[in-house]
């Protein structure tokens, strides 16, 4: 049953990047280059914490999940997404570094999946503000997508504990709450241009 939920959370981490690369390709998305950076620094190392923590090949997604992040940094960068990092961007990457350092330091592994879920949701602010201002330049499937992956990924773990959990369901809560906003956004800048 594991392996099954880890396969089905691997493709559909392929299965919602993959449109959502096309969309920053073709100009129809402008993700934050700097945010992506940071969201693949931060889930690569919450993946180190997991497997140290027993994660298994619960892991795995997550794994591919960091590196897709960085190829959608990159590809934002390239495709004119947003490349000013924000005062929240930099602090969210000097505390990424901060975390991997804490790890490292206590050889703690929750105590950096605790700060580096954090810090994830801290990165959400950037993107917050921009679903809020111009939903068009972000996805609501995609985070819908990431959800329902993180609910797989939280099936697939051969080991359930707080270092394991806490990251994907921390986030996967956040996306709905992105999917959402991105959702009620768009209807609402839609009747006011119908009004």
């Amino acid at each position: 049953m594991k392996a099954l939920a880890a396969a089905l959370a691997l493709a559909l981490t392929i299965g919602c990047f993959v449109p959502y690369v096309v969309a920053i390709w073709r100009g129809c998305l402008r993700p934050s280059a700097v945010t992506w950076s940071i969201w693949a620094l931060g889930t690569l190392l919450v993946v180190g914490a997991q497997a140290s923590a027993g994660a298994g090949i619960g892991a795995l997604p997550l794994a591919l999940s960091a590196c897709l992040s960085g190829g959608v940094a990159v590809l934002a960068a390239v495709r004119g997404g947003d490349l000013r990092p924000a005062p929240c961007d930099l602090a969210c990457l000097a505390g990424a570094a901060g975390a991997a350092l804490a790890w490292l330091a206590t050889d703690d592994a929750l105590l950096a999946v605790v700060l580096l879920t954090a810090l994830d949701l801290v990165g959400f602010g950037p993107l917050l503000r921009r679903a809020w201002s111009r939903p068009d330049d972000e996805s609501a499937l995609f985070y819908l997508a990431g959800a329902v992956r993180n609910a797989l990924l939280l099936c697939a773990l051969d080991a359930r504990n707080a270092t394991t959990v806490l990251f994907p369901a921390v986030v996967g809560l956040a996306c709905v709450g992105v999917s959402a906003l991105l959702m009620v956004r768009r209807r609402t800048l839609q009747r006011r241009v119908a009004t």
